[in-house]
């Protein structure tokens, strides 16, 4: 996949979510760096998170957030 190649980390609003959670995995399984948001703490953010997946649940952006490289983060 040349997006893989394009961006080393991949940031999503709303990682709790089925379809996201699921992208999430996948890119975080290929060796790509995987961080997000979301609003609410549930099993699945868990199950995330226990996977090595950064997760905020504030909602404000955060150091972390304003660290990340813009030529080489997708968000």
């Amino acid at each position: 996949m040349n997006i893989l190649k394009t961006y080393q980390t991949f940031y999503f609003v709303g990682i709790g979510g089925i379809g996201m959670s699921a992208i999430a995995r996948f890119l975080h399984s290929s060796g790509a760096k995987v961080m997000g948001y979301d609003k609410t703490q549930t099993k699945l953010t868990a199950q995330l998170i226990s996977e090595g997946i950064e997760i905020s649940f504030q909602d404000k952006v955060d150091q972390t957030v304003t660290e990340l490289n813009k030529e080489n983060t997708l968000v």
